[in-house]
């Protein structure tokens, strides 16, 4: 479909989700990582067509934008049980982890630690049951860590629903952070 850019500078692919060989070829190639690698699952990020690049050229023309993203899901991402996707659109029969977007590391609802429970509830409604908050902490974007308080009660919040997903290591914030998030995920026992 393209050639853009992700997280770094190397240029990367977007796959043709249109093309049910494409689709074959990288199912398969993940299934063989799979197996060699003795993996439960993916975590599949991207799969909005905010990242194809301009003028993508696809077997098939999309007929809508979020086109793209009901094929990721439901030609690629639900080929594996155990899995998580970033983005879902008229998607609610797959069966897996729904992740919420990035979040900040702040304690408002501008996108910190009290939008977690709006947009959990927001996914729920919206028909996926399994919506994954955002990492512990938030990205730590621009180098802004959380301090001990906000690690602590954003894993306190994180706990209650149904995953919990790590980046900013507990311990690296404080001993006091380390203690709080131990306490919190005893909970999950």
């Amino acid at each position: 479909a393209g050639q853009l850019r992700w997280w770094g500078t190397q240029p990367v692919r977007a796959l043709d989700l249109t093309s049910d060989a494409a689709v074959e070829w990288f199912v398969a190639r993940l299934e063989a990582l799979q197996r060699s690698a003795g993996l439960d699952g993916f975590k599949f990020d991207a799969g909005e067509p905010c990242f194809l690049p301009r003028g993508a050229k696809t077997h098939r023309p999309l007929r809508y934008p979020a086109e793209y993203t009901q094929l990721w899901v439901t030609k690629v991402v639900s080929r594996f049980p155990l899995s998580e996707v970033r983005s879902a659109a008229g998607t609610t029969e797959y069966p897996g982890l729904v992740r919420m977007g990035d979040r900040d590391t702040l304690w408002g609802a501008d996108n910190g630690l009290q939008s977690l429970i709006p947009a959990l509830l927001t996914a729920a409604v919206l028909g996926y049951p399994f919506c994954l908050p955002d990492m512990v902490g938030g990205n730590a974007y621009w180098g802004q860590y959380p301090d001990t308080e906000l690690m602590a009660r954003w894993a306190q919040v994180s706990v209650m629903m149904p995953a919990v997903q790590w980046s900013i290591p507990p311990w690296q914030v404080s001993a006091e952070a380390m203690s709080a998030c131990a306490a919190a995920m005893r909970a999950r026992e």
